[in-house]
């Protein structure tokens, strides 16, 4: 398939699970995710090439808001973003903020017994241990404690897999602009 269009496609995808998010869609983005933003030949830099778009993520940087500042890390057992992640649902005082794909991915989502979880943990984390990709069993210190987290849940669904909703939602802001440049030069 044209890589045009694969990315098109992709972008579609996200558009609808975000729109009618279950478990079994959140789980299965995580293959479109990694195809378009963590794989070695990332889909994003395959399409833009040519276009050369500056590509930014904007989140909510819930660390920074008092809700957060005001917590102590070394008595917390376990502390998330969630939903915060995406600047339409952040809490009030949390700064938005614009990040590279680099910085995006490398984001601190959770903090599971003093250790942060990244947003490329949660994504690896639903895609080769939950079943996105494949069903795995976890082996690293990370793996095993986002696992910890599977018997907390929100309508039924475990919330790493409910973390990937405003993940979503960021990747495609971020992406579409790009997603824009695509459909009008291409006339999709």
């Amino acid at each position: 398939m044209d890589t045009d269009k694969l990315f098109i496609n992709s972008i579609d995808d996200i558009y609808r699970i975000i729109k009618e998010p279950n478990e079994y869609d959140l789980l299965r983005s995580t293959l479109l995710v990694r195809q378009l933003l963590l794989d070695g030949n990332r889909l994003v830099n395959i399409v833009n090439r040519k276009r050369k778009l500056k590509i930014i993520f904007q989140i909510s940087n819930e660390w920074e808001s008092k809700n957060t500042t005001d917590l102590d890390f070394n008595r917390a057992v376990f502390i998330g973003v969630m939903e915060g992640l995406h600047p339409s649902l952040k809490t009030e005082d949390s700064p938005v903020i614009g990040l590279s794909l680099s910085k995006f991915i490398k984001f601190n989502v959770f903090y599971i017994d003093h250790e942060f979880i990244t947003i490329q943990d949660v994504i690896s984390h639903c895609a080769h241990i939950m079943g996105g990709v494949h069903v795995g069993k976890a082996r690293t210190e990370k793996e095993k404690l986002l696992s910890t987290l599977q018997v907390f849940k929100i309508k039924n669904t475990p919330i790493q897999t409910i973390q990937l909703i405003p993940i979503l939602m960021v990747v495609r802001d971020g992406l579409t602009p790009l997603y824009e440049q695509v459909k009008k030069e291409r006339k999709f």
